[in-house]
């Protein structure tokens, strides 16, 4: 998989040049040409922004270019063909579970170290729905905390501005479903 690739593929497909990318996203043209070269490891935040310019979706970034899919691949996601979202030196490990992202949802895992985090506050059209299977997480919505624990679930309509953390001292393995897909 060649993220920086990808996103250089999909600017020259919208007819945007390093500059004009970099001036619609408040990133350098030096940091964006390292990320297509593969040299910066940018974090999802970053990607995401670049994404919303480019008008697609995050996950559109990390697709192996296949030529065509079994009739598997677009039913299931084995553990060894998951997507992940996250660079490995982050606290954050996430998790495409989603086939594709053609249909009306899509279903992410994320792993979150002590002290991991979404970062800054998001939001997007839709709706999302999380439930935590080990640890704890704190959402914010808006201004408003919320401690999830274990066995908790949670959900919100995304035009609210969203962040989360990990506050706890082990590891949060939750699941998400978001609607429309938005990654």
């Amino acid at each position: 998989m060649d993220i920086g690739q990808n996103i250089k593929t999909y600017r020259k497909n919208k007819g945007l040049s390093l500059t004009k990318v970099a001036e619609l996203t408040g990133y350098s043209v030096s940091f964006l040409s390292q990320i297509e070269r593969n040299i910066a490891n940018p974090s999802i935040n970053s990607l995401k922004k670049i994404s919303d310019v480019l008008g697609i979706q995050l996950a559109y970034f990390f697709n192996d270019q296949e030529n065509g899919q079994t009739d598997e691949k677009q039913y299931v996601v084995r553990t060894y063909n998951r997507k992940k979202l996250a660079n490995q030196e982050s606290k954050v490990e996430m998790y495409l579970l989603s086939p594709n992202l053609n249909n009306k949802i899509e279903l992410i895992l994320i792993i979150a170290q002590p002290g991991g985090k979404s970062g800054d506050y998001y939001r997007h059209k839709g709706e999302e729905c999380g439930f935590v299977i080990k640890g704890s997480l704190c959402l914010d919505l808006g201004g408003q905390s919320f401690d999830l624990d274990e066995g908790d679930a949670i959900q919100f309509n995304c035009d609210t501005p969203h962040k989360w953390k990990n506050k706890g001292l082990d590891v949060s393995v939750s699941l998400w479903a978001i609607t429309p897909p938005s990654y």
